[in-house]
């Protein structure tokens, strides 16, 4: 199977993340805006999907690497976790607003990472995903400037189903 260059990307991402105590990330798949990988970590399987921004406004602000990820521990009883990386350190305080048709999810931020504040919201967020055709990430840096990530979920559920098989 060829490499997209953004699953290169999220390779050369996670590798210096995993190379001390694990494997390097394998495929499983790209199902239209998401890719599926896994690797190993300390004899787990660990397995992620993950997806770029479609559009970002404003178009003129410098960011850094910019993803949605949904990851998942083989044998973990809370096996997913929701993530994202804005590209820019986020305003103390604020949250990161994650629209999905009608529903909106607050996310926890710290630097330049958000996730949802607990378990309940989580599972929530990735049934909306499941179910939606776009969603918007809205953040505040911490200089002021207000951002808007569009993330198209079409092969979201593909992807969450392959994960999902990959680590049981």
């Amino acid at each position: 199977m060829k490499l997209s260059r953004f699953v290169w990307g999220l390779v050369l991402f996670v590798v210096p993340l995993t190379v001390s105590a694990g494997s390097a990330p394998k495929t499983v798949g790209t199902f239209k805006a998401w890719n599926a990988a896994t690797y190993t970590d300390d004899g787990t399987q660990v397995c992620y999907m993950v997806s770029r921004p479609a559009d970002s406004e404003p178009k003129n602000v410098n960011r850094g690497d910019i993803y949605f990820m949904v990851t998942r521990r083989a044998g973990k009883k809370q096996k997913d976790q929701v993530s994202l990386r804005i590209g820019y350190t986020f305003k103390a305080d604020s949250p990161a607003e994650v629209r999905i048709r009608s529903q909106v999810f607050n996310l926890s931020t710290s630097e330049q990472y958000a996730w949802p504040p607990d378990d309940t919201t989580g599972s929530r967020l990735i049934t909306a995903m499941r179910r939606g055709k776009e969603m918007t990430v809205q953040g505040v840096s911490s200089r002021g400037t207000q951002t808007t990530d569009s993330y198209s979920l079409l092969g979201f559920t593909a992807a969450y189903k392959a994960i999902g098989k990959a680590c049981r």
